[in-house]
């Protein structure tokens, strides 16, 4: 990952003078900017990934006055001694001042601290609060995000992670209403986010999707404050989102600026519109796989179930998208319905009011601003304990229709007419040109894999005995569909070309909106981390190495699209940053696999790849036959179930 280069920075250590009652000078800031940061792998984990320290330096680079007050609080990782001589183990404050990075206070070892406590964040806003207070405030929330069910803000030493109702308890301490908070976290720009903290700041600038690094551009964004003290937050935002968009990083990212005042008015939209739509999810198994294929169709920011998500499943989906394409899809196959059509249009109305500004690029170019998490994958909804997260001293935090009453009736349907509505898979045995297979039931997704009936992983158990395993996967695209029917044929030819890199077999995945053999926006390999980009993770015990994905985005080279990699995210109880790549590093391949306990997932194997390029090329090659070569569909359905042929030699 991409090593960083760090100015000569002096960093002073200082009692803060009056800390409780102003700024050190005395004078009162026009604007105080506070930057509450959870480092977490972020700042350790990788050696060269220090991207809280880079956060910093942008903000030293920065003209400032003493109209304007920057404040940080740092915790949360492993690192003692970061690139600007912070210790991430100890919860500290810094003031940022002309160029130098001020210690104000040490609060303590992380673990007794814990920035993951609604608590620290809590005093941390109150304190800075007082320390200077000025007539317009930005509160930014720096580390990994989730969205409503991930949370804010994993700490690598406690491994907490702050949730949603417990931002919104740190923030009831804040001395005043927030001109503007920002995430530099990923996936917190949801409905359920937004309408949650609407009571404690103005205007909110997050993310549907992934925030990639280095994130939001400080020194531009200290600039505009120093040099705009009346501007309010929907400008603030705009620089904010466009200082980010603008910068070379890779496809796709998207960022939006919400005006929380509008929020109200969108949570009636969706409790009209939750209403509306609850009899379609219980009436009959037709109308709730209209409302299932409608999601499926919807632009998604989650990953694919093979990734094995269970720990924190987000199944975040575009909120317009998800509305009006439901609409759209029950008027098509159930009947109009005036009451339903009324509810959409007040959302969407409601979304424009709300969505002052949002950017997006590639594959998020289509994202209108805001999330809503919608159920992709059924059989873990009990685990996710959503409408927990909305509900707070006896009041809602989000619309208790949609959470309380449409989607705990969805999910009712779903386990009552479970087998009617998972996709059945009959595969034929593979002839001289061709390997045949017909789905019936809606799907999202096939995959046409190839494996081996017995490989050797790189954890076997401990009879080390071989089991079958699928090392390459791709999109299965050669369908027919006769209109009406619930049949799909497919047919792969052989030998047929299978996804490279460095002329070793991968699994390129479809993510977000892939349905019925439709193109796909963006791809991921799933991988293993080398042991030099970590120390083993508690979280995931037998595996000494890291689990993440490659993605991979098409782009145009000379009159043609080829597929490049753009990055790596790592896979944790929180979405990762996407993290730029660097020649040499090693990655390796995942192959998908029964477990010791019969449950197929994604395991490391012991083909790796040594990258020559940060953004190497995805090939396609031929897969010679071998004795114990086998060809396999891999259908992922509406329910979010996984169905596996048998697997068949060729």
């Amino acid at each position: 990952m991409r090593a960083l280069a760090f100015g000569l920075v002096r960093l002073l250590s200082v009692v803060a003078c009056l800390p409780l009652l102003s700024a050190c000078d005395g004078s009162a800031p026009r604007t105080t900017v506070m930057v509450y940061m959870v480092g977490s792998d972020l700042e350790g984990d990788a050696p060269d990934a220090a991207f809280g320290s880079q956060s910093i330096e942008q903000m030293l680079q920065a003209s400032r006055s003493d109209g304007l007050e920057v404040l940080l609080e740092t915790g949360g990782s492993q690192l003692s001694h970061g690139p600007l001589g912070i210790d991430w183990t100890h919860v500290r404050r810094y003031q940022v001042s002309h160029g130098e990075l001020r210690l104000l206070q040490d609060l303590g070892p992380d673990d007794a601290v814990d920035m993951a406590r609604s608590a620290t964040l809590a005093g941390f806003v109150s304190w800075a609060g007082r320390f200077a207070p000025a007539s317009r405030s930005v509160l930014i929330l720096w580390g990994h995000g989730g969205g409503p069910n991930g949370g804010f803000g994993v700490d690598d030493i406690t491994g907490h992670t702050l949730s949603l109702r417990g931002l919104v308890s740190a923030l009831q301490a804040a001395p005043a209403r927030l001109d503007l908070l920002g995430f530099w976290s990923c996936q917190m720009g949801s409905a359920e986010v937004a309408a949650a903290l609407a009571p404690y700041a103005r205007t909110l600038v997050a993310s549907e999707d992934l925030m990639l690094v280095p994130g939001f551009n400080f020194t531009a964004l200290l600039d505009f404050l120093e040099h705009n003290p009346q501007a309010g937050g929907a400008a603030i935002g705009r620089v904010m989102t466009d200082s980010y968009v603008d910068a070379d990083m890779p496809d796709p990212i998207t960022l939006s600026v919400v005006d929380l005042d509008r929020m109200p008015a969108l949570v009636r939209a969706m409790d009209a519109f939750s209403r509306a739509l609850q009899p379609y999810a219980t009436s009959s198994m037709l109308s709730w796989r209209t409302i299932a294929e409608a999601r499926s169709r919807s632009l998604d920011f989650s990953a694919p179930n093979l990734f094995d998500a269970r720990a924190a499943p987000r199944d975040l989906v575009d909120l317009r998208q998800l509305v009006d394409n439901i609409d759209q899809a029950i008027t098509r196959a159930i009947g109009p319905d005036a009451a339903l059509d009324r509810a959409r249009a007040q959302t969407d109305a409601a979304l424009d009011a709300a969505v002052l500004y949002t950017r997006g690029t590639a594959g998020d170019a289509d994202a209108t601003g805001l999330s809503v998490y919608f159920p992709a994958i059924l059989s873990l909804y009990p685990q996710v304990d959503y409408a927990s997260q909305l509900t707070l001293g006896g009041g809602d935090l989000f619309s208790a229709p949609y959470a309380t009453a449409l989607l705990p009736a969805y999910f009712a349907s779903y386990l009552a007419w479970r087998p009617g509505l998972q996709a059945n898979l009959t595969v034929q045995p593979v002839r001289a040109a061709s390997f045949d297979a017909s789905i019936e039931n809606p799907f999202r997704y096939t995959l046409v894999a190839a494996g081996k009936m017995s490989c050797r992983l790189a954890q076997t158990g401990a009879d080390g005995a071989p089991r079958p395993c699928l090392e390459s996967m791709q999109m299965a695209q050669d369908y027919s569909h006769a209109k009406g029917s619930a049949l799909w044929h497919y047919r792969f030819a052989l030998p047929g070309r299978w996804p490279m890199l460095y002329g070793q077999p991968i699994s390129l995945i479809p993510d977000v909106a892939v349905f019925k053999g439709q193109a796909s926006i963006r791809y991921l390999v799933p991988v293993y981390l080398d042991a030099r980009e970590g120390p083993p993770r508690d979280d995931n015990p037998g595996t000494p190495f890291p689990k993440g994905f490659l993605r991979v985005e098409p782009q145009q080279a000379g009159g043609r699209t080829v597929y490049r990699v753009v990055g790596i995210q790592r896979l944790g109880d929180a979405a990762s940053m996407l993290l730029q790549l660097a020649a040499g590093e090693r990655y390796f391949l995942a192959d998908f696999a029964p477990d010791a306990s019969g449950r197929w997932r994604f395991q490391r194997s012991s083909r790796s790849i040594t990258l020559r390029s940060p953004t190497p090329e995805v090939s396609m090659g031929t897969l010679a036959p071998a004795p114990d070569r086998t060809l396999d569909y891999v259908v992922d359905d509406v329910t979010g179930e996984l169905s596996l042929g048998p697997p068949q030699p060729y």
